[in-house]
Formats: C-alpha cells, sequence, structure tokens
C-alpha cells in the first residue's frame, strides 16, 4: 500500500514526466514527418503511432493511489523515468519497484518454483507485457 507522501509525490512529478514523455513522442514524430517518403506513407506510419502512444501512462495515466504502483513500473518500462527519479519516494515502494523492475529485466529462462514442503509457496509473479 502506498503512503500518503508517495501518492502526494507521484501526483506532483507525473505532470513533469508525462511532458517530457509527450517531447520526447514529438520529436519522434518529426522525424516520420521529415521523412524522405511519400505524403500519405508518413501519414499512415504517425497515425499508427499516435494510436499505439496514447496508451501509454506517459501520456494518458489513470489517476487513483491503487494504480499509482502500476503507473509506475509503466513509466519505468516505458522508459519515461528511471529509477533515480524516484528519489524521494519511500524506501519500501523504491524497494517494491525495483524488485520487479530488475525481475523484467532477467532472462526468460529464469523459472520460479515452489518452496520445499514446510515452506509457504511462492505468490505468482505478473509481468507487464512490453509493447
Amino acid at each position: 500500500m502506498s503512503s500518503e507522501r508517495d501518492w502526494k509525490l507521484f501526483r506532483k512529478r507525473l505532470p513533469e514526466w508525462q511532458e517530457r514523455c509527450m517531447q520526447s513522442l514529438l520529436n519522434e514524430y518529426a522525424a516520420i514527418i521529415a521523412a524522405a517518403e511519400s505524403p500519405s506513407t508518413k501519414f499512415w506510419k504517425l497515425e499508427k503511432r499516435l494510436k499505439q502512444d496514447v496508451r501509454r501512462v506517459g501520456v494518458q495515466a489513470e489517476m487513483s493511489r491503487s494504480s499509482m504502483h502500476f503507473n509506475l513500473l509503466c513509466l519505468l518500462n516505458e522508459k519515461v523515468i528511471t529509477m533515480s527519479d524516484l528519489d524521494g519516494f519511500s524506501e519500501e515502494l523504491v524497494a517494491s519497484l525495483a524488485e520487479v523492475y530488475n525481475h523484467e529485466r532477467e532472462p526468460p529462462s529464469r523459472s520460479l518454483r515452489l518452496k520445499q514442503n514446510n515452506e509457504k509457496d511462492t505468490l505468482p509473479i505478473f509481468r507487464i507485457e512490453r509493447p
């Protein structure tokens, strides 16, 4: 569960992160428009990208306390923010994000195992699919 301090900090920083993301996207769109291709090819490439990008958390995010952790993971996966952008958030939140975020980058051959007899079973880990 997120703390009130984390929630306030997230709400404060998200608009800045989204502006940074959208500026990066605009630069990519400008490169599409400037490409040496026919106008129709550029138009349809740009239209496809806009449809994809509008779903990114770096562009549009559900603002609820319960989705904050997921939104932060998406922002990390979308490379809108880095772990250093999480300075000021609680150690617990940063640690839990780092655990999942770093797990995402491990080779797919690594599998989870159920613990032996008297140990509790491990909980399933849900991965965020990359676009």
